[in-house]
C-alpha cells in the first residue's frame, strides 16, 4: 500500500514520464452484486462482490494509485496454499461496481516499471493564464 502510495506521489510531482504513469495494465475485477457497501458491509467481500466473475479490464498505474488513494476497501487475499496472493481493494467511489484483484506477481511487475522509468529530457513552458512553471517530459 505504501509503495503505491509513493508512486502516486512520484506521479503528481511529475518525477515519472507520462509513458510509465499511463500506461495500462490488465487487472481482475469483480462486479458488485448490486449491494451498498458501507462501513458495515465492506469486508464481506462474498456477499458484496461476485468473486466467481472475473471481469478483464485495464487500468493506467495512475488510475490504479488513486485506487490506494481512496481505497474504501482493502485486504489481502491469499492462494490455495494459504500464502499471501495479492490484494482485493476498490475505492470509496468505485465501490458500487467492482472490486480490483491486484495479485502480487502483477504488483512487482508495475514496481519494477517504475523503477526503470527514465526522463531523458525535460522541458518546461509557462502556463500562459496562471504564469506557473510547466514541466514537459520527452523521452
Amino acid at each position: 500500500m505504501l509503495i503505491f502510495f509513493s508512486i502516486r506521489v512520484l506521479i503528481e510531482a511529475d518525477k515519472l514520464t507520462d509513458r510509465t504513469s499511463q500506461k495500462e495494465y490488465t487487472l481482475t475485477m469483480h462486479p458488485n452484486k448490486g449491494k451498498v457497501i458501507d462501513d458495515l458491509s465492506k469486508y464481506d467481500i462474498d456477499k458484496a462482490f461476485d468473486i466467481d466473475s472475473r471481469i478483464e479490464n485495464k487500468l493506467t498505474l495512475k488510475l490504479l494509485t488513486q485506487q490506494f488513494i481512496h481505497a474504501y476497501v482493502i485486504c489481502a487475499y491469499s492462494s490455495e496454499n494459504g500464502s499471501v496472493a495479492g490484494v482485493l481493494l476498490c475505492s470509496d467511489w468505485g465501490k458500487r461496481n467492482y472490486l480490483i484483484r491486484l495479485p502480487i506477481d502483477l504488483a512487482i511487475e508495475i514496481i519494477e516499471d517504475v523503477i526503470a522509468d527514465e526522463i531523458h529530457e525535460m522541458h518546461s513552458v509557462r502556463d500562459k493564464k496562471s504564469g506557473e512553471l510547466r514541466k514537459i517530459k520527452i523521452l
